[in-house]
């Protein structure tokens, strides 16, 4: 019942002034049958008038006059409307920029359903100086004769208010209230800035929890590859990898190495091109092997661990062991500018294939009794 009278209180304010209800009384009046002798009162108290307002011509006169009174009501009603959407009332707009700034606000049933109202326009109509106090009521989002929500969102449903605001220039931040309580903004700067606070430790919360977990990975990462290659059988891996450079051991293929003043470097050559690309796989795959040899790597010098070309690095692993590099005396000398001369450097590992598959081996015994 409550909410029925609020809704016909909100009907009535809506359409009707004093002026519209007295036209609609004798508009009413001109209808309602008469049955208590209405019309003997009248006539013996005002005789002419009764005789004239009683009459069918008076009737009608009633009628006419009740319709012109309401739609002359309706009209009015209708242009102060018009002109407040347009120009605003001057006690609906601010007199001075406020701190409280309402960036959106919207009223709806609390678990969703029925009808949302914006009532961003509202809101920011009724804030006062830097403040704003609401009680939150179907009824009160009224200003003037604009009515921000016309109808309940969802009949029989709680309601709530969602506003988001910043004040005086800080973050934005978004609260809620239920029907039938009461709005302040801003908040009370305490609860504001534990809230704050609270967000502000979430977020480092997470942020710590996030790296804790990546440490975990990369500790579960590193130790599932030491334990991976402390599972790996090393010794078998150079006897294939043996085995593999044996099938071009007599293939003439070699490799020439060159130190210039453009830069060392190395050339493997001497066979047709499909053997050749073989054999420079082979050479990566133990170049590879060196640096991942649990025995073998520690032992690297710090030049060949650190080549970036997994092939040379197993070349020139070959040339510092020794056996199967030849040096060659060129003869050769570059001369610059400056009159000085600087002697051209060249080698060669003949038989690449067999020198290579002879060093695995012996690379696979290292692997198992840990030392040349």
């Amino acid at each position: 019942m409550k909410a029925l009278w609020r809704t016909a209180s909100a009907w009535l304010d809506r359409n009707f002034t004093v002026k519209g209800l007295i036209g609609l009384l004798l508009f009413l009046y001109s209808f309602v049958p008469d049955s208590v002798a209405r019309s003997d009162y009248w006539r013996a108290r005002w005789h002419a008038i009764s005789i004239f307002l009683l009459s069918p011509v008076g009737r009608v006169t009633l009628i006419v006059a009740g319709v012109l009174i309401i739609w002359l009501d309706h009209r009015g009603r209708a242009k102060a409307s018009n002109r407040n959407e347009h120009h605003g009332k001057a006690s609906d707009i601010p007199i001075q920029s406020s701190k409280l700034t309402i960036h959106s606000a919207n009223y709806a049933a609390i678990d969703g359903g029925g009808k949302s109202y914006d009532v961003t326009e509202f809101m920011r109509r009724i804030v006062s100086g830097n403040s704003l106090v609401f009680d939150i009521e179907n009824h009160n989002f009224v200003i003037g004769n604009t009515n921000f929500v016309p109808n309940d969102p969802f009949f029989g449903t709680l309601k709530r208010l969602q506003v988001s605001y910043s004040y005086d220039g800080g973050p934005v931040a978004t609260i809620e209230r239920r029907e039938n309580s009461r709005i302040v903004l801003p908040e009370d700067s305490i609860i504001f800035g534990l809230r704050q606070q609270l967000k502000q430790a979430a977020k480092s919360a997470t942020e710590a929890k996030d790296g804790y977990l990546a440490i975990i990975a990369e500790m579960q990462n590193k130790h599932r590859d030491e334990i991976t290659a402390l599972r790996k059988d090393w010794p078998r891996e150079w006897k294939e990898q043996s085995q593999q450079f044996v099938q071009l051991s007599h293939t003439g293929i070699r490799a020439d190495w060159h130190d210039t003043s453009a830069g060392a470097g190395w050339r493997i050559c001497g066979g047709d091109i499909d053997r050749t690309r073989q054999m420079e796989v082979l050479c990566r795959l133990a170049g590879n092997l060196l640096i991942t040899s649990p025995k073998i790597s520690p032992t690297l010098p710090p030049h060949i661990k650190t080549e970036p070309q997994p092939s040379w690095r197993w070349l020139y692993y070959i040339k510092e062991h020794g056996t199967g590099y030849e040096s060659e005396l060129l003869g050769a000398h570059e001369i610059f500018d400056d009159g000085q001369e600087r002697r051209v450097q060249a080698g060669s590992i003949r038989n690449l294939g067999g020198v290579s598959a002879n060093l695995c081996l012996d690379l696979a015994g290292f692997e198992v009794l840990g030392s040349n």
